[in-house]
Protein backbone atom coordinates (compact mmCIF):
# COMPACT_ATOMS: atom_id res chain seq x y z
CA UNK A 1 0.00 0.00 0.00
CA UNK A 2 2.56 2.49 0.53
CA UNK A 3 4.28 1.83 -2.70
CA UNK A 4 0.86 3.23 -3.91
CA UNK A 5 0.83 6.05 -2.31
CA UNK A 6 4.79 6.77 -3.47
CA UNK A 7 3.75 6.56 -6.98
CA UNK A 8 0.75 8.90 -6.15
CA UNK A 9 2.74 11.35 -5.00
CA UNK A 10 5.33 11.09 -7.25
CA UNK A 11 2.69 11.67 -10.14
CA UNK A 12 1.38 14.75 -8.44
CA UNK A 13 4.68 16.60 -8.38
CA UNK A 14 5.51 15.54 -12.00
CA UNK A 15 2.13 16.83 -12.63
CA UNK A 16 2.64 20.52 -11.18
CA UNK A 17 5.98 20.90 -12.01
CA UNK A 18 5.54 22.54 -15.51
CA UNK A 19 4.33 24.95 -14.04
CA UNK A 20 6.49 25.78 -11.46
CA UNK A 21 9.45 25.78 -13.87
CA UNK A 22 8.34 27.89 -16.42
CA UNK A 23 6.71 31.02 -16.08
CA UNK A 24 3.18 32.10 -17.48
CA UNK A 25 4.82 34.53 -19.83
CA UNK A 26 7.80 31.78 -21.18
CA UNK A 27 6.62 31.52 -25.22
CA UNK A 28 5.15 28.15 -26.14
CA UNK A 29 7.99 27.61 -28.83
CA UNK A 30 10.36 27.52 -25.47
CA UNK A 31 9.33 23.92 -25.40
CA UNK A 32 7.99 23.01 -29.16
CA UNK A 33 9.84 25.56 -31.40
CA UNK A 34 8.66 23.59 -34.31
CA UNK A 35 7.63 26.38 -37.33
CA UNK A 36 5.43 25.76 -40.91
CA UNK A 37 7.78 26.54 -43.36
CA UNK A 38 10.87 25.79 -42.39
CA UNK A 39 12.93 21.98 -42.30
CA UNK A 40 14.00 22.01 -38.93
CA UNK A 41 13.73 24.38 -35.90
CA UNK A 42 15.12 24.28 -32.62
CA UNK A 43 15.35 26.29 -29.53
CA UNK A 44 18.15 27.29 -26.60
CA UNK A 45 19.06 29.41 -24.19
CA UNK A 46 21.54 30.90 -21.87
CA UNK A 47 21.59 32.32 -18.03
CA UNK A 48 21.55 35.61 -16.75
CA UNK A 49 24.43 37.61 -17.27
CA UNK A 50 25.23 41.02 -17.33
CA UNK A 51 26.50 41.57 -20.51
CA UNK A 52 23.65 41.25 -22.70
CA UNK A 53 25.74 40.60 -25.94
CA UNK A 54 27.65 37.40 -24.37
CA UNK A 55 24.32 36.15 -22.87
CA UNK A 56 23.04 36.11 -26.80
CA UNK A 57 25.75 34.48 -28.21
CA UNK A 58 26.36 31.69 -25.05
CA UNK A 59 22.07 30.96 -26.44
CA UNK A 60 22.74 31.44 -30.38
CA UNK A 61 25.57 28.82 -29.85
CA UNK A 62 23.53 26.63 -27.56
CA UNK A 63 20.32 26.59 -29.89
CA UNK A 64 22.85 25.72 -32.70
CA UNK A 65 23.99 22.47 -30.62
CA UNK A 66 20.37 21.59 -30.67
CA UNK A 67 19.81 22.34 -33.98
CA UNK A 68 22.64 19.96 -35.55
CA UNK A 69 20.99 17.36 -33.31
CA UNK A 70 18.00 17.49 -35.23
CA UNK A 71 19.50 17.88 -38.65
CA UNK A 72 21.76 14.88 -39.20
CA UNK A 73 22.80 11.53 -36.96
CA UNK A 74 24.48 9.02 -38.86
CA UNK A 75 23.88 5.34 -36.80
CA UNK A 76 25.69 2.21 -37.99
CA UNK A 77 25.26 -1.35 -35.93
CA UNK A 78 27.36 -4.33 -36.10
CA UNK A 79 25.93 -7.79 -34.63
CA UNK A 80 28.28 -11.03 -34.82
CA UNK A 81 26.67 -14.35 -33.88
CA UNK A 82 28.78 -17.43 -33.52
CA UNK A 83 27.81 -20.66 -32.94
CA UNK A 84 30.51 -23.08 -31.76
CA UNK A 85 29.17 -26.86 -31.56
CA UNK A 86 30.85 -30.28 -30.33
CA UNK A 87 30.18 -33.59 -31.26
CA UNK A 88 31.70 -36.66 -30.06
CA UNK A 89 30.04 -40.06 -31.75
CA UNK A 90 27.02 -38.24 -33.62
CA UNK A 91 26.14 -36.59 -30.40
CA UNK A 92 25.96 -33.32 -29.30
CA UNK A 93 28.61 -32.33 -26.16
CA UNK A 94 28.59 -28.63 -25.78
CA UNK A 95 27.15 -25.86 -27.87
CA UNK A 96 28.09 -22.48 -27.17
CA UNK A 97 26.41 -19.40 -28.50
CA UNK A 98 28.92 -16.01 -28.75
CA UNK A 99 26.73 -12.81 -29.53
CA UNK A 100 28.58 -9.04 -30.41
CA UNK A 101 26.82 -6.29 -30.89
CA UNK A 102 28.58 -2.59 -31.22
CA UNK A 103 26.91 0.73 -32.54
CA UNK A 104 28.71 3.72 -33.65
CA UNK A 105 26.03 6.86 -33.40
CA UNK A 106 27.73 10.12 -35.30
CA UNK A 107 26.34 13.44 -36.06
CA UNK A 108 29.07 16.03 -38.43
CA UNK A 109 27.23 18.75 -39.49
CA UNK A 110 28.13 22.04 -40.52
CA UNK A 111 24.85 24.92 -39.86
CA UNK A 112 25.30 27.84 -42.02
CA UNK A 113 21.79 28.67 -43.59
CA UNK A 114 19.96 28.69 -39.76
CA UNK A 115 17.90 32.00 -38.97
CA UNK A 116 17.15 33.35 -35.74
CA UNK A 117 13.48 33.38 -35.92
CA UNK A 118 12.51 34.49 -32.05
CA UNK A 119 14.14 35.50 -28.97
CA UNK A 120 12.82 36.05 -25.50
CA UNK A 121 14.58 37.37 -22.51
CA UNK A 122 12.28 36.62 -19.23
CA UNK A 123 12.69 39.31 -16.76
CA UNK A 124 11.90 37.24 -13.78
CA UNK A 125 14.58 34.65 -14.00
CA UNK A 126 16.93 36.47 -16.60
CA UNK A 127 17.15 33.76 -19.07
CA UNK A 128 17.35 34.36 -23.15
CA UNK A 129 15.45 31.89 -25.02
CA UNK A 130 16.12 31.94 -28.63
CA UNK A 131 14.73 30.11 -31.88
CA UNK A 132 16.19 29.20 -35.07
CA UNK A 133 14.79 27.38 -37.81
CA UNK A 134 17.05 25.84 -41.64
CA UNK A 135 14.22 25.76 -44.42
Amino acid sequence: MKIIYFFFYINIIFLLLPGVSFADNVPEWVLMPDMQGYSFCAAGSAPKNSNLSLQKKIARMNTLSELSKAVEISISNELEIKNTVESRNNKQVNAEKDITSSSRQRSNTIISNAVEIDNFLDNDTGILYLRMCIK
